[in-house]
């Protein structure tokens, strides 16, 4: 029967062995036309049969592998070259050939260790076999790429973290100062609205002292005017006619005093009319100046959330490019293996 070995038309490369196991079968001249012709299922379901007779045939599992493995079912060649491995006994370039194409099993999974460490049983088998050792070489090529790849990958996920958390602590460090900003602000106004209430209490005292004070002189005057009215009315018992001219002197003081009264009230209303236009002004002020500072706050924290964004842009695309990269770079990779590798043998 003869042995194939398993090529990796993209990957690997391969040799044929020749078993010193002959059988006159049909079913094994079946398997072996069937793979001659690249029918792989055909030879995979012969092989198949003859393990149905003899579970523990070291090359019917081998075979099996190898027919499996052109079907691109790598798991279950592994497991029949596992087996070929087993119970290859003596029959050294057997076992040798079975961990040759188990290696390259082991690749096509992404198993790269351990394909490592089939091609390095090979080498302790035979330290001759030039495949074990260019594929050995590869693979070892690949897999510290790979790692290299985990790293960078595990450095930007770490600094993208702490990006993010910057980014955090800044947000809350912006909203603590924007609180406090607010709180100062309305302790302002609050101390600010306290003061006009103050101002307006202290007028409003002034204005009712004032009153209290133009009361006080109407009520001198009247007095003053009701004496005066006395005095006349004595005089008139004396003198009439004399009585009767300080009659007339009397209401002209009286018009003349009442005018006075009139002209002292006016220059307070006038300055009551001033003091509360000044108050008016102060408030319009205030209100102006603390809307302005609530400008600049919700200005200030459009600024801040603009900023926050823009930098989470950039992490985005940076992070984009670096997965363009790693798949470009992937690519490279494997075009650079394809490049080396050897093309498949048979003989």
């Amino acid at each position: 029967m003869k042995i194939y070995a398993v090529g990796l038309s993209l990957l690997m490369s391969c040799v044929a062995v020749q078993a010193n196991i002959v059988s006159d079968s049909l079913s094994e001249y079946e398997a072996y036309e069937a793979f001659e012709e690249n029918k792989f299922q055909a030879a995979q379901d012969s092989y198949a049969k003859l393990l149905e007779q003899d579970p523990y045939n070291a090359v019917a599992n081998y075979n099996l592998g190898t027919a499996l493995y052109k079907q691109k079912k790598f798991q279950d060649a592994q497991n029949c070259f596992k087996r070929a491995i087993d119970h290859a006994d003596k029959d050294g370039l057997l076992q040798e050939q079975a961990l040759f194409n188990q290696g390259n099993g082991f690749v096509q999974l992404k198993k790269l260790q351990e394909a490592i460490d089939s091609y390095e049983e090979v080498l302790r088998i035979n330290a001759d076999n030039e495949q074990a050792k260019h594929n050995l070489e590869v693979v070892k090529q690949m897999l510290e790429d790979e790692q290299k790849k985990e790293e960078e990958k595990k450095n930007q996920s770490d600094q993208n973290n702490q990006d993010q958390s910057d980014n955090k602590d800044q947000q809350d460090n912006q909203s603590g100062n924007d609180d406090k900003q607010q709180s100062g602000n309305q302790n302002k106004d609050d101390k600010g609205s306290n003061n006009q209430q103050k101002d307006n209490k202290e007028q409003s005292d002034q204005k009712d002292e004032q009153q209290d004070k133009g009361f006080q002189d109407q009520s001198q005057e009247s007095n003053k005017e009701d004496n005066k009215q006395d005095q006349s009315q004595d005089k008139k018992q004396s003198d009439k006619n004399k009585d009767d001219k300080q009659g007339d002197d009397s209401k002209d003081d009286s018009s003349v005093d009442d005018q006075q009264s009139s002209n002292q009230q006016k220059p307070e209303h006038d300055q009551e009319q001033s003091d509360k236009k000044e108050q008016e002004a102060d408030q319009d002020k205030q209100q102006k100046e603390s809307d302005q500072k609530d400008e600049q706050q919700e200005q200030d924290k459009q600024d801040q959330q603009n900023e926050q964004t823009k930098n989470q842009d950039q992490h985005e695309k940076k992070d984009e490019s670096s997965k363009q990269d790693d798949t470009q770079k992937d690519k490279d990779i494997e075009q650079d293996l394809k490049d080396k590798l050897k093309k498949p043998e048979q003989s």
